[in-house]
C-alpha cells in the first residue's frame, strides 16, 4: 500500500510529535517551553465554572455496526470531584476500536465514539485532583470500560 501526504499533513504530523516530545519529556513544567505553554493556554482557557454543569464536546461516531465514523456532538456529564478533563489535540484509533465499532467482539451501543491512546491539553479540574492543572499537557493510555 502506498500512503502520500500532502505539506499540510507533514505539517500536522510534525505538530503531533512536538506536542509529544514535549509533553513526554518534561516530567514537569521546569522546560521553559512548556511554562510558557502553559500560561498562553490558560489565557485562553473556557472558565472552569463552564464545566459545572454539562457541557457539549465533538466527536466521531459510529451510528451502527457498519456504517462509517462520522462527525457526533453530545454533552459529557459535568466534572466531578476526582475528574480531570481535557481537550483532546491527538487521539488514536486501532484494530481494537474498529472490532469494537463493528460489534464483533459482542453487542454494542449506538452512536458510539471509538478511540484511546489521547494526547492533550487540562481544561478543568475536580477540587479532589491535586496532581494535574489547567494548562498541563498529558497523555492517556488505554482506557477500558470508560
Amino acid at each position: 500500500m502506498t500512503v502520500t501526504y500532502d505539506a499540510d499533513h507533514l505539517a500536522d504530523n510534525a505538530g503531533r510529535r512536538n506536542f509529544l516530545k514535549l509533553a513526554a519529556g518534561t516530567g514537569a513544567w521546569g522546560a521553559a517551553g512548556l511554562a510558557g505553554s502553559r500560561a498562553a493556554y490558560a489565557a485562553t482557557d473556557v472558565p472552569p465554572a463552564a464545566f459545572n454543569a454539562p457541557f457539549p464536546v465533538s466527536g466521531y461516531a459510529s451510528q451502527s455496526a457498519d456504517s462509517a465514523l462520522a462527525p457526533f456532538d453530545f454533552n459529557r456529564r459535568a466534572v466531578g470531584t476526582n475528574d480531570v478533563a481535557i481537550e483532546i489535540h491527538y487521539c488514536g484509533v486501532c484494530h481494537s476500536d474498529i472490532h469494537t465499532a463493528r460489534g464483533h467482539w459482542g453487542q454494542q451501543r449506538y452512536p458510539l465514539v471509538t478511540g484511546h491512546e489521547i494526547a492533550g491539553v487540562v481544561t478543568a479540574v475536580g477540587s479532589g485532583v491535586s496532581n494535574f492543572r489547567v494548562g498541563d499537557r498529558v497523555g492517556v493510555g488505554c482506557m477500558v470500560n470508560s
